[in-house]
């Protein structure tokens, strides 16, 4: 491990390194399809959660309870088939190297890791992120923060969560670590200002000036 290193930065991933709002909208709607329930998912769905995991998108567009999990155990199974692979955003490559220079660099994600892993790699990103935390280990977003930092050995105060969703923001001040919030994401900028997030970023290159 680079002791050098100063800050851990983690990411989420959908909707900040990667535009996945169409994809997961039509993964969702397929698994819907699976389990016989006649329901199409939006944005305007998307856009009423806080916290955006595939159980919570289930239930806001009325998936009854008793099929949430068949639900999101097909949604895994399409996302770790790579049945529809979304694209990364444009500008955040070269923002994700250079930040490998000053920090270590994670991913928290409530998508399915070996899916992330794969778009990661495809996209010539893998090997500048650490850590990736997926939906398959046990805990909130803030206790995997608080787990990243440990693993790095990195104080609170050098410690930064880029999200897009309330949710995201919330989990950090959770965690009592530097959050920023995406603009170019699933929640509107007006939304997420609500969650008080310590920085916003409207582009990807933003998010260098704030991590300084």
């Amino acid at each position: 491990m680079n002791s050098k290193l100063k800050y851990l930065i983690i990411f989420d991933y959908d909707g900040v390194i990667v535009d996945s709002l169409d994809t997961n909208l039509k993964i969702a709607a397929l698994a819907c399809q699976k389990i016989g329930c006649p329901v199409h998912p939006s944005q305007a769905d998307i856009e009423q959660l806080e916290n955006i995991a595939f159980d919570d998108i289930g239930r806001q567009i009325g998936v009854p309870e008793k099929k949430i999990q068949k639900f999101t155990g097909i949604v895994f199974d399409l996302l770790t088939q790579n049945a529809i692979s979304p694209p990364i955003f444009p500008g955040i490559k070269p923002v994700i190297q250079k930040l490998r220079r000053k920090g270590h660099l994670a991913v928290i994600t409530t998508n399915v890791k070996i899916a992330v892993n794969q778009v990661l790699e495809s996209g010539g990103l893998c090997q500048d992120i650490d850590l990736v935390m997926g939906a398959e280990q046990k805990g909130s977003k803030s206790e995997k923060i608080c787990q990243a930092m440990a693993a790095f050995n990195v104080s609170s105060s050098f410690t930064y969560m880029i999200g897009d969703a309330v949710s995201d923001i919330r989990e950090a001040h959770k965690a009592g670590v530097n959050s920023i919030a995406v603009s170019w994401g699933y929640h509107p900028r007006e939304k997420l200002l609500q969650a008080s997030p310590d920085h916003m970023a409207s582009a990807p290159e933003d998010i260098l000036a704030i991590v300084r």
